[in-house]
């Protein structure tokens, strides 16, 4: 922290001598007639052109008359409970607890008789019965339902994320060069921008490195690759990253993406300015030596889920939002609210911005293309069809697609089947909470990464409580896997290798390794044969806290870092038709790939 205060000291010295002004960077000439989306598209051959030619053929049909596979056998999650707390063991075989009580058969009192009456006729008079009356064991197994939690009773905290006394950070992240009399030439630097429900991670290109940006200047207690998603309002209006005091602003993402209103896209203004100026300050800091004299030509990628990604609406917001922040950033102005709600106003009247960056730098991608850019760049990488689940805090994102190359050798992806659903570590906090009849409002962040033994634990629940919200709550992430892979398989692409070699997948983000997701998985590989691919520590990647066991954390940062020219061609799935199997047709699948 010394080193870093010294540094910040010898910055804004250098700063004040200079006199430094925004340079005027010549952009490349845009045509203005075209709007925002209509980039010329890459001609390439998609791979269900190719296929069109080996017997496959290709249309959109309706999902209703999907077959699902069996739900795999598990014990009944009442009878788990109970019978653990009873002490009774579960069967080797199966893994399932005996039920308290048989279920009693009615006995007949009579038998069978052949009785000769007078007449000479013979009567057969039928066994008489007990009334069938069955009597259930009070264990049998009932499935339970819980309803969704109502977040907005719950307030979730980060108790390591107070603000910085010294904001000295801001004075040099208003600038986007640092000594330019040192005419050291130009050179392009991309922000890869993470914005998340609860962290925001960031990574910096530059020069072929990757830095990992380091949050602990202006939140010294947070961890220093994570800022939380978090800032708040001093008296005199000014706003800062972090927690002082009570005026704070918290789940920006949830609310911008449900929302989507004048409000939420001010906060999230005002957070991705201090963001973005803060970057810039730790660049010019602690890498001065790196940057120092260079024309620096900026670029900042941001990432979205893949769903919203796919509207045109959201990207268009996201990219609109992360410009005006840019812009509040570099300007000589105090960030706050009243700032930035004149930046969101403007904008919304399409008034012209004096922007310090060009608009077609500032680019959304959907956040899986990041997420495994170091593993399409790895010896691991596989082509064809992959299975992605991003577990985040607010919302998990499993997405479907295939990996391979366009004619031109561009890596090219295509979305099979994609859907997010509210199922994030913040959400399963909630679902716990409600569970458990807990009275406690406010939460640490951190209980949201809880296992369910600990949590039960630090809430002074009885053991097993939580055993019930648990089965259920990853039993309904399987459900969407399930679906989302039954309709990829008997409608979206039928022909693909991996339903014989194994559908290779990856599960990141933040709550990963919570047991509540991996048992959603482990169900998952009951079904269809899973293999399970692991994201490599990239070369050229400068992270003095980042290991691999912690990569996952920054992964799509890093991705987002590359140039938006090298993170591939994306085709959303509204243009990937169905790809189905000509019955009696041969194909050698070996045509529908371009070899590297």
């Amino acid at each position: 922290m010394e080193d870093w205060k010294a540094a910040l000291g010898q910055a804004l010295s250098d700063l004040k001598q200079s006199k430094i002004q925004h340079p005027q960077i010549q952009h490349p000439q845009v045509n203005k007639e075209r709007g925002i989306a209509e980039s010329a598209p890459v001609k390439t051959k998609t791979i269900q052109e190719q296929a069109r030619t080996s017997g496959v053929t290709s249309g959109v049909t309706g999902r209703s008359n999907v077959v699902l596979p069996p739900k795999p056998a598990s014990t009944p999650i009442f009878d788990r409970a109970q019978n653990s707390r009873a002490g009774k063991k579960p069967d080797k075989g199966t893994g399932r607890f005996p039920l308290a009580a048989s279920i009693p058969v009615s006995k007949p009192v009579s038998q069978k008789s052949i009785e000769v009456r007078a007449d000479g006729k013979r009567h057969i008079s039928k066994p008489q019965f007990l009334p069938n009356v069955v009597q259930q064991p009070a264990t049998r197994a009932v499935d339970p339902t819980f309803n969704a939690p109502d977040m907005s009773k719950y307030r979730i905290r980060h108790s390591k994320a107070t603000g910085a006394t010294t904001q000295a950070w801001q004075e040099i992240g208003k600038f986007v060069v640092l000594n330019p009399g040192e005419n050291r030439g130009r050179a392009q630097c991309t922000i890869g921008l993470d914005f998340g429900t609860a962290f925001t991670k960031a990574c910096v290109q530059f020069r072929g490195v990757t830095y990992v940006v380091d949050w602990s200047l202006a939140v010294p207690g947070c961890t220093a690759s994570l800022l939380p998603g978090v800032f708040s309002t001093l008296q005199d209006g000014t706003c800062v990253l972090g927690e002082v005091g009570e005026s704070r602003c918290g789940d920006l993402k949830i609310a911008l993406m449900e929302r989507r209103d004048h409000s939420s896209q001010v906060n999230t203004v005002v957070f991705l300015a201090l963001a973005t100026r803060y970057i810039r300050a730790w660049l010019f800091t602690t890498l001065k030596t790196v940057f120092s004299g260079f024309q620096v030509e900026w670029f900042v990628n941001v990432g979205l889920p893949t769903v919203p990604w796919e509207e045109p609406q959201m990207s268009a917001l996201y990219e609109k939002i992360t410009l005006a922040a840019w812009d509040l950033g570099t300007s000589a102005r105090v960030i706050n609210l009243l700032e930035a709600e004149k930046l969101v106003s403007q904008s919304d009247a399409r008034a012209e911005v004096a922007a310090s960056i060009n608009r077609e730098r500032i680019n959304s991608f959907p956040e899986f293309v990041a997420q495994i850019a170091s593993y399409v760049q790895s010896a691991q990488r596989r082509n064809d069809l992959h299975l992605l689940v991003d577990v985040g805090a607010g919302t998990v994102d499993v997405v479907l697609f295939h990996i391979g190359n366009n004619e031109v050798e561009d890596d090219s992806f295509l979305i099979h089947r994609s859907s997010i659903v509210r199922h994030g570590t913040h959400i399963l906090l909630g679902y716990r909470a409600d569970a458990g009849d807990l009275s406690q409002t406010e939460w640490d962040e951190e209980f949201a990464r809880l296992g369910g033994r600990d949590f039960e634990i630090r809430s002074g629940l009885a053991s097993l409580t939580l055993v019930p919200v648990d089965d259920y709550f990853s039993e309904r992430l399987f459900l969407v896997v399930r679906r989302l892979v039954a309709e990829t398989k008997q409608f979206r692409y039928q022909t693909s290798p991996v339903w014989q070699s194994g559908l290779p997948f990856l599960l990141c983000g933040g709550g990963k390794d919570l047991d509540v997701y991996k048992n959603s998985m482990n169900q998952a590989r009951s079904q269809w044969p899973l293999l399970e691919m692991k994201l490599a520590l990239p070369e050229s990647f400068v992270a003095t806290a980042v290991g691999p066991s912690e990569f996952h954390r920054v992964s799509v940062a890093h991705g987002l870092s590359f140039s938006a020219d090298n993170l591939g061609q994306i085709q959303p799935e509204a243009e990937v038709p169905d790809i189905r199997r000509v019955q009696g047709a041969s194909i050698n699948l070996s045509e529908r790939y371009i070899e590297k």
